[in-house]
């Protein structure tokens, strides 16, 4: 799977950080980006197994995927 560059961007934040939040990710991020728009970038991650979520609601974070490359 090829990453767009916004994804790549996601997934080198999450590198860095480990574990980052929704609003972490946000705020890292080079361009201005709405919530809408970083959760389905985010969820094609999840789905593609780049990512993977812990926990839930407002304690929801992502981390790399330890089968990701």
């Amino acid at each position: 799977m090829d990453l767009t560059n916004r994804q790549t961007n996601i997934v080198n934040i999450i590198t860095d950080q480990e574990v980052a939040s929704l609003s972490t990710i946000r705020t890292l991020l080079p361009e201005p980006i709405s919530i809408p728009t970083l959760d389905r970038e985010i969820n094609k991650l999840v789905y593609y197994k780049v990512l993977y979520q812990i926990g839930r609601g407002r304690t929801k974070a992502y981390a790399l995927s330890p089968t990701y490359n």
